[in-house]
């Protein structure tokens, strides 16, 4: 330690092992952190006298000030900085999540919405507000427009993707025309996967890559209803994922989902 550090609290010494990771974690971290470290709310208040510049003043916070029981039949408790008012507020006409993408496309479309970068250390690059929900609607109708989700009673779709703007944008255009987002995701296992495929009865699935895409190509005969893959980036490997589909399911780029489209108006 040098000498224009402050001292750890004594206090804390006696909770929390004094390694790097501790010491970074009080020295470095807001209150909030804290908190959510287990702390008791003696020793945040000797951070409260720590000189970091980090941790905000615990004098502006209240530990007496603890939910109350409002209904005790149905175990409903409040805070009582809300005390007997509205709970939440809302915007009119705002009744789902859909609701509240077109609520913010008209209150800002030109505002930053959904951004991506190269490196973790690069620049994001942006789409507004408009393109995006431009682009939201184009993934519902197109969806619709498949004959391997117009056939079928089950709406469900898969996303198999980490996340990404294109997962985003595909669940909202989901939910724009009455369908049904299923996620999947690697750490559940093949088996998992495979399980969630057949319960949902799925009939399309966007990938984000031809290695994911495989895994679905490969156990497409323990996958009776998959008939469409969807993928973001095929990394230049769309003509050899199709030969390896051997025609029992169609593998389309989402660029061409967008354009395979027939203009369905949002639920």
């Amino acid at each position: 330690m040098t000498g224009d550090e402050p001292a750890i609290p004594s206090l804390a010494k006696r909770h929390i092992a004094y390694t790097d990771v501790a010491r970074t974690l009080l020295l470095r971290t807001h209150v909030s952190a804290a908190v959510h470290m287990g702390l008791p709310p003696q020793l945040l208040r000797e951070f409260s006298n720590m000189k970091s510049g980090c941790l905000l003043p615990v004098s502006t916070f209240r530990f007496d000030n603890e939910a109350f029981i409002k209904d005790a039949e149905n175990g409903i408790y409040v805070s009582k900085l809300v005390g007997d008012g509205n709970l939440i507020g809302g915007f009119d006409n705002v009744n789902c999540v859909f609701d509240f993408l077109q609520n913010s496309v008209a209150r800002g479309p030109d505002r930053q919405f959904l951004g991506r970068r190269s490196s973790p250390t690069g620049p994001y690059e942006w789409i507004n507000y408009k393109q995006a929900y431009e682009t939201v609607l184009l993934c519902g109708s197109g969806l619709l427009h498949l004959q391997s989700v117009a056939s079928v009673a089950s709406k469900c779709i898969g996303l198999y993707a980490t996340n990404c703007p294109e997962w985003l944008m595909m669940e909202l255009g989901c939910w724009a025309h009455g369908l049904v987002a299923v996620p999947l995701y690697d750490t559940l296992g093949s088996d998992a996967i495979e399980h969630i495929c057949n319960e949902t009865e799925l009939t399309v699935v966007m990938c984000d890559s031809p290695t994911r895409a495989r895994c679905l190509i490969s156990n497409r005969s323990s996958l009776p209803h998959l008939r469409t893959i969807i993928i973001i980036s095929p990394d230049g490997e769309l003509d050899n994922l199709r030969a390896e589909a051997e025609g029992q399911i169609e593998v389309l780029l989402f660029q061409d989902l967008l354009v395979r489209n027939s203009g369905l108006t949002p639920l």
